[in-house]
């Protein structure tokens, strides 16, 4: 407990009257010097100084200064010093031959009178940061331990300190660091970011470490294209940061799989420079590679010289084959999404009449080109990826008779796509067909028009399934899901059908109508067939998605670009899939990957058995890493947690699905310290940033001491009073008057009434 003391003024009438006074002696004692022009400079310095010490009387009198005194207990605060222990401090310091973490040891070394100063009043708490926060101590930080973080969160760090402490119990912070961050304040203490660091509601004090001009080029980060297509040029863009070598030319090279791809030489004198790459993926899958700049004389570091990548390839060129029984608009806008697309080789061609036609001339003289059955449904179907059938029936152009062909094509591993009208499905003449049997519905017989057709406007119900099914489940590029659906535009008429074929996936169904089985009626479905995949959209109005009132066009997209995808046997819509990210994972850390199972619905499948290895594939010959085994939980996942060093890595799964082995594939890299190496030089002006948005203050590295810091709280206080600065109000009047008698006396001796 200690007794404290704090001067209290209480003019009349608050702030204004304080001010109202003290313009009112301003002014006193400026008329009081203006009068005594032309006197010696001792008589006039004598006269203010009278009226200075009388109105200075007045206006303690008007103040009225008073002590509050009280017996306080205050508790005892926390202080926090935080030590930067990312790789960027093992680079060279101010001083010669040290690194900056050696100075900033120096500098808790040489700490032991502020803390002294700090213990009188507050708990002192060590931590070290650089991707997280961790509890130390000045004994353990003292150590000498080269600093090996691969980032540097500055901002997390003081989130996740303020959340050890309530309210005041932390009063102040001290960072020790060379300002460089790879988190949230990498791009400097944006207007969005000055909240969040004063919301942490505590002075935060920097201790920023220097250091002279150093050498060095870094492969700052590497950007390939976002997605490429086998036996295509994809492209590679590296930005480098070349330091400290003027116009040198630096090499960068470019390798994947431990094999050299390509070699270019940039030259300049800027610091950013950018080389690009060219390269021709030769599988589906995922491309991992390096970009290296060969190390200049004198380099600071070369740990920051390679960054690796990753590279998501597709198959190349799809061919698609679109028939039209009759031109719509959703023909149009189907043929208008595919050929925006330019891996698509489209060809297309419209039926404009029909058997049911009255012609007066040949067929050959009706024609502009006539149409190429045989050529289309044999010769040259199995050179199609996908097949696109829309409002089209058995009859026109013979095409019947080669139905069969078609059946052929899905089992044999080719792709269909079914889509209504007024006359297809079961209005098309395909019942009992073998056509009809690689469906995904089954056909109603033939009959009226109404009992085939509805034409009310609907909006789809999407059913349990398609949240997980890879065309409309949620997640994954491009952005689509159920909800998204949901908010489309109605549909305008869908054909029926008797039912969804057993081995269907419903992913839609009509809101109110029903088939003859009494479900809801199928509205999209869809199936494999032996090696191939069918699609069928019972409705011949989806181009209405397109007009949505926002994010149309990009839903009818995303969902035709998903549906491709899926019926060309995508391997990321696999049923066992391992999931890796596209961007590095830390080297020498425990990270997650994900192995997926499902069943041919895609639900998510339990109890799979899977068996995996991980395999590194930057060195020759490739060498096994790790294995492991696990099964899947509820949710279908294996949790795989792995430690591995820098490189690039596949990841190999296989397990039994139906009774069938399956296997999945998936690449992965991992970066040690190049991404917290980027810029080698400290970034003194982001500490003082924080400092200043904090309240703290900038401290050089021997002077922890003058850490600005709240004042501790007062938990108790006991026997508070109040005492008069002036005890006897009548001395004060008497010393008034003397005062303003001198005055008085001197302007009578010097004429100056």
């Amino acid at each position: 407990m200690n007794t404290e003391w704090e001067l209290l003024w209480r003019p009349p009438f608050g702030s204004v009257g304080l001010v109202a006074s003290l313009v009112g002696a301003l002014l006193i004692l400026g008329l009081g010097y203006l009068s005594t022009a032309g006197r010696p400079v001792w008589v006039r310095g004598a006269i203010v100084t009278a009226r200075l010490v009388a109105v200075s009387l007045v206006l303690l009198l008007l103040w009225r200064p008073t002590w509050r005194v009280a017996d306080v207990t205050r508790g005892r605060d926390r202080m926090a010093v935080l030590l930067d222990e990312s790789a960027s401090m093992g680079l060279p310091g101010k001083g010669a031959g040290r690194s900056r973490m050696a100075d900033a040891r120096r500098s808790l070394a040489g700490a032991d009178g502020a803390e002294r100063g700090w213990l009188r009043r507050y708990a002192v708490d060590y931590f070290a940061y650089g991707n997280g926060l961790r509890r130390s101590s000045r004994h353990v930080l003292q150590k000498t331990r080269e600093p090996k973080g691969a980032g540097t969160r500055l901002l997390a760090a003081l989130e996740a300190l303020r959340g050890r402490y309530r309210g005041r119990q932390l009063a102040g912070v001290v960072v020790v660091s060379d300002g460089r961050d790879t988190g949230q304040l990498q791009a400097g203490l944006t207007p969005e970011l000055v909240g969040r660091v004063k919301g942490l509601d505590v002075p935060v004090n920097v201790v920023p470490m220097r250091a002279p001009s150093l050498r060095d080029v870094a492969v700052v980060r590497v950007i390939p294209d976002d997605l490429a297509f086998v036996r295509n040029v994809a492209r590679v863009r590296a930005e480098l940061r070349v330091s400290g070598a003027g116009d040198q030319a630096v090499e960068v090279t470019l390798r994947s799989g431990g094999k050299v791809l390509q070699r270019r030489l940039t030259t300049g004198t800027k610091e950013h420079r950018e080389v690009i790459f060219e390269l021709v993926p030769e599988r589906v899958g995922t491309l991992v590679g390096e970009v290296t700049a060969t190390p200049l004389p004198g380099e600071a570091t070369t740990a920051n010289n390679t960054r690796r990548f990753v590279l998501k390839v597709v198959r190349d060129r799809v061919r698609v084959l679109q028939i039209a029984g009759r031109p719509s608009w959703d023909v149009r806008f189907l043929r208008q999404h595919l050929k925006r697309d330019p891996n698509v080789d489209l060809v297309s061609f419209f039926i404009l009449r029909t058997h049911l036609d009255i012609t007066y001339a040949m067929p050959g003289e009706m024609s502009l080109i006539e149409f190429p059955v045989r050529q289309l449904f044999s010769t040259h179907l199995s050179s199609f990826d996908l097949v696109v059938m829309q409002d089209f029936e058995r009859y026109p152009a013979e095409v019947g008779i080669y139905l069969d062909n078609i059946a052929r094509y899905v089992r044999g591993g080719g792709a269909l796509a079914v889509l209504g009208g007024e006359h297809t499905l079961s209005r098309g003449g395909f019942v009992g067909t073998r056509f009809a049997e690689v469906l995904p519905v089954k056909l109603l017989s033939p009959g009226p028009p109404s009992t085939l057709l509805s034409e009310d406007l609907f909006k789809p119900r999407w059913t349990s399934l398609a949240e997980h099914h890879p065309i409309t489940r949620a997640g994954g590029l491009p952005a689509l899901s159920t909800e998204r659906l949901r908010t489309l535009p109605a549909l305008e008429g869908f054909n029926r059908v008797a039912r969804a074929h057993r081995d269907a996936v419903v992913l839609a169904v009509h809101p109110t109508q029903r088939g003859p089985d009494g479900r809801p009626a199928p509205v999209l479905a869809v199936r494999e067939v032996e090696r191939g995949r069918v699609l069928t959209l019972l409705t011949d109005s989806g181009w209405l998605w397109r007009f949505a009132a926002a994010g149309g066009a990009s839903a009818y997209d995303a969902f035709w670009q998903r549906a491709v995808r899926y019926l060309l046997g995508d391997p990321e819509f696999d049923r066992l899939r391992v999931v890796t990210g596209h961007h590095p994972y830390p080297a020498d850390q425990p990270f997650g990957i994900t192995i997926t199972a499902s069943d041919p619905k895609y639900l998510p499948q339990k109890s799979v058995l899977i068996a995996y290895r991980v395999v590194r594939t930057d060195r020759t010959p490739e060498t096994e890493v790790t294995t492991g085994s696990g099964t899947t939980g509820e949710s279908g996942e294996l949790a795989v947690s792995l430690t591995l060093p820098p490189g690039t890595f596949r990841v190999e799964a296989k397990g039994l699905l139906e009774g069938r082995s399956v296997q999945a594939r998936g690449e992965l890299v991992t970066e040690g310290r190049a991404a917290e190496l980027a810029r080698v030089d400290p970034d003194a002006g982001l500490l003082m940033a924080v400092a200043a948005a904090t309240g703290g203050r900038v401290l050089d590295p021997d002077g922890l001491a003058r850490a600005r810091v709240h004042a501790p709280r007062v938990v108790r206080l006991d026997n508070l009073r109040s005492e008069p600065l002036v005890g006897n109000v009548w001395l004060l009047w008497g010393l008034i008057a003397l005062a303003l008698g001198v005055e008085w006396l001197l302007r009578r001796r010097y004429s100056l009434a």
